[in-house]
């Protein structure tokens, strides 16, 4: 007996072909999370924009500090503002991107609206000394300052810039 070999069309074998390969899917595209850069305070935009500040007393007049604006390559991110001095909170703001602003400061950062803090030199937490510091740190999250000073916690980006102010005169 002769067994002769049937052709297969070639529809059926490239059918046969296609179906017994292990398809393979390309792969998914993952989203990368966007990272996170801290803020910046800008010496440029600092006011006063000395670190030795002298406050006349006898006059009364708050002194106002400012950071306006801060800076921040993320453009979604809440900022938080804490005044400090001698790790006493005084104030804290919380800030956003500033609205309608859509150029980047040289090419990379987003504005976010500043905040400010008025010194009156005849407040009593003034009057225990003559010298006393005022910092302004910025973090792009809550900080943990209340369990304790030194801990941020994981993942918050900072930065911070300190006055050294000198108090002259009698508060009349």
């Amino acid at each position: 007996m002769t067994v002769h070999a049937r052709r297969i069309p070639p529809v059926a074998a490239l059918a046969a072909l296609l179906l017994s390969a292990c398809p393979v899917a390309p792969p998914l595209p993952v989203e990368q999370e966007k990272p996170n850069y801290p803020p910046l305070i800008s010496g440029e935009f600092l006011e006063p924009p000395q670190r030795d500040v002298i406050i006349f007393r006898n006059d009364g007049t708050p002194q106002r500090f400012r950071v306006d604006p801060i800076l921040d390559v993320n453009d979604d991110e809440l900022l938080i503002v804490y005044w400090f001095s001698n790790d006493n909170l005084l104030s804290t703001d919380t800030v956003a991107p500033e609205p309608g602003n859509v150029a980047l400061y040289r090419g990379l950062f987003n504005l976010y609206t500043g905040s400010t803090f008025d010194v009156d030199p005849c407040a009593p937490q003034w009057l225990v000394s003559d010298r006393f510091p005022l910092t302004v740190f910025v973090s792009d999250r809550q900080a943990r300052f209340a369990e304790e000073p030194e801990a941020l916690g994981e993942d918050v980006f900072s930065d911070s810039f300190t006055w050294f102010l000198t108090f002259e005169g009698e508060c009349l």
